[in-house]
């Protein structure tokens, strides 16, 4: 570990070391880890390759960004309408308060105290060990909050899109789009069969070639059914896979959840509309399913 008393604007530092700074007076990119022993000064850019520790607050205006690893700020974020933080981690973020932030991440996220007027966008799982008041909070994972909203005016919204249900929503999009166009062949197929017979009928025979492309056309008629019947029975189960992961507990408010609050669960949405407490959230016959 490396010791500095001096902001460096950029610094290279080997494999496993950490650039330790006791002040930051200007923006700073370390190509491996950093941790700052201090408050982070207003419109400070951080940028690290492997990790950012910060002990201390962060100020209004700052960014912080790591390409490859964590986040862990064990101080207070406090941005402004006008100059927000935007925090943005390739794995997971670790911080005590959010004000006025723009938040990120590739992997979980942990609040050890508020949320309040920010924007967060997590891949994993959210756990907020406070108050999510004024804000927007998204992930595609479970999210455990402590209270929801509060008495003052503002809306907070609490969105989960799983990442297992999107990908089985992208494969059976995929499997509506081949149906789709096996059921027009077949159809077109059929038509022809039609036609071939009916000439059939009428000449007594056929000639050699529309015979071949009779037989043909059955054949492949026939195979068409057999593909859309596996095809539909496909579709059946990735509704039913869906259907289920619906109705897990994605969402846990483990204390009041105000009349400001909005949920949202793989697109389907819930206003609460009277001050409730201890509420976890799943979707059942498409619509959103409330546990006390």
């Amino acid at each position: 570990m490396k010791e500095e008393d001096k902001t460096a604007l950029e610094y290279a530092a080997s494999h496993e070391e950490t650039l330790v700074l006791n002040s930051v007076d200007k923006d700073l990119i370390c190509a491996d880890k950093v941790q700052i022993n201090s408050n982070l000064p207003q419109n400070t850019k951080i940028e690290a390759n492997r990790s950012v520790v910060i002990n201390g607050n962060v100020a209004e205006g700052c960014s912080i960004s790591c390409t490859t690893g964590p986040i862990v700020i064990k101080g207070n974020v406090s941005g402004s309408v006008d100059r927000p933080v935007t925090i943005t981690s390739k794995q997971y973020l670790k911080v005590e308060s959010l004000r006025h932030a723009i938040v990120k991440t590739e992997g979980p996220m942990t609040v050890m105290g508020d949320v309040i007027d920010s924007k967060v966008n997590v891949k994993e799982t959210i756990e907020i060990r406070g108050s999510l008041i004024r804000s927007d909070a998204t992930s595609n994972s479970r999210m455990t909050i402590r209270i929801c909203g509060s008495e003052d005016p503002g809306m907070t919204k609490m969105a989960v899109m799983p990442a297992e249900i999107l990908k089985l929503l992208q494969e059976l999009l995929k499997s509506d789009t081949k149906i789709e166009e096996l059921t027009k062949l077949k159809g077109a197929l059929q038509n022809t069969i039609e036609l071939l017979k009916k000439l059939r009928t009428d000449s007594g025979s056929l000639p050699h070639d529309k015979h071949e492309q009779l037989v043909t056309d059955v054949a492949r008629f026939s195979d068409l059914t057999g593909e859309l019947k596996t095809l539909g029975e496909k579709k059946r189960e990735l509704v039913q896979e869906i259907v289920q992961l619906l109705g897990l507990k994605w969402i846990t408010v483990e204390g009041r959840v105000f009349p400001t609050s909005v949920v949202s669960i793989a697109n389907r949405s819930h206003d609460i509309r009277t001050i409730e407490n201890r509420l976890r959230f799943s979707v059942k016959n498409n619509v959103i399913e409330i546990d006390l």
